[in-house]
């Protein structure tokens, strides 16, 4: 008699690498989609952030202005950020932002409109909408500002 001996069969084998084939295709199927899904979140953190910086440069401008129609009259706003001071133009056109003076590899673009609206002497309406650069869903921030309440 002949001793057995130990190994895995033929067939075993063809089925662990049919098994192996099956989540392999699967895992990379679903590669592409969790990187759009990585992308769209980073946008979304990065216009929640940009968003909230607007807001609160339109309420530091507000405030220490003598009258909330300044944001009006000027129809600019000047923006500190690293790239340096940004000028962000109210309006209903999309526009650009940041500057980013030749190095847009490194920076994402989004496209803004930025619009006013003073309702009263104590409340201004500030409308931001920001879209990144290859998407075409925009997203819509809304914040009411009330320039009389004075933070110091």
């Amino acid at each position: 008699m002949k001793p057995q001996q130990a190994g895995f069969t033929l067939i075993e084998l063809m089925l662990t690498l049919g098994v192996l084939s099956i989540g392999l295709v699967s895992i990379f199927t679903l590669l592409p989609g969790v990187s759009e899904f990585s992308r769209e979140m980073r946008d979304q953190d990065r216009m929640q952030t940009f968003a909230d910086a607007v807001f609160a440069s339109v309420e530091w401008s507000l405030r220490s202005a003598e009258s909330p129609d300044i944001l009006q009259n000027e129809e600019k706003l000047a923006f500190q950020t690293l790239l340096g001071e940004q000028q962000l133009v109210f309006g209903s056109e999309e526009q650009p932002w940041p500057d980013t003076n030749g190095v847009e590899d490194w920076v994402p673009v989004f496209f803004y409109t930025l619009e006013v609206e003073t309702n009263s002497v104590r409340e201004v309406t500030v409308q931001l909408s920001v879209r990144p650069e290859f998407s075409n869903a925009a997203r819509a921030f809304t914040r009411t500002v009330y320039p009389q309440v004075k933070a110091w």
